[in-house]
């Protein structure tokens, strides 16, 4: 299970400092389908990738209406549209529409499909979690400090919740974006403690 202790680091930076001086700086989206109060959260967050370190530099977790989430995913690209790499976005429910709305308008939009790209035989979302959980414990992941930032909080309270809190959406929006990053640095030996704990 995810712990607070995996997340002792945090950066007291801006965060356009943070994406200034990043390699990649990714937007990952994981999307619900309607706003109702039972309904999933649409999670927005925009991470900064320098070598095997990962920041997280802003997040919206709402439940919302598919109008409001394309502002609010549309208003994320403009905020941080200077030094944007890509937009993962988990290719179900709205995420889906925003897809294809937002086709040929706004580049750098990648479709994530889990079963397709979870590699191996389980392609549920603790397999994919447990990317998220190696990369934390190993120190990978920096948070800003969560007196300058309050979302910090309910961000940690859902990750560290999983698997058996109400709502997983910042997980899912997370671990998606850090195993593509996590597999396409595989060559690189700045991993290797990590595939070493997964036992790849």
């Amino acid at each position: 299970q995810i712990q607070r202790v995996f997340f002792r680091a945090r950066y007291r930076a801006e965060p356009f400092q943070i994406a200034a001086t990043a390699d990649e700086v990714w937007i990952s989206a994981d999307a619900a389908k309607k706003a109702k109060k039972s309904s999933d959260f649409h999670a927005m967050q925009v991470w900064a990738r320098k070598g095997a370190k990962y920041y997280l530099l802003d997040r919206i977790c709402e439940r919302m209406t598919y109008p409001v989430f394309e502002q609010a995913l549309d208003g994320l690209h403009a905020k941080w549209a200077n030094w944007r790499s890509a937009t993962l976005i988990e290719d179900t429910a709205n995420g889906t529409t925003y897809l294809q709305c937002r086709a040929g308008v706004l580049p750098g939009l990648i479709a994530f499909h889990p079963n397709t790209h979870t590699p191996g035989k389980d392609k549920s979302k603790g397999a994919r979690a447990v990317y998220l959980e190696r990369a934390a414990e190993a120190g990978q992941i920096i948070l800003p400090e969560a007196w300058e930032h309050p979302w910090v909080e309910a961000f940690l309270a859902v990750v560290c919740a999983f698997p058996h809190g109400a709502h997983d959406d910042d997980v899912d929006a997370a671990s998606q974006l850090i195993m593509r990053w996590v597999r396409e640095g595989a060559s690189d030996s700045n991993y290797a403690d990590f595939f070493a704990g997964m036992g790849l």
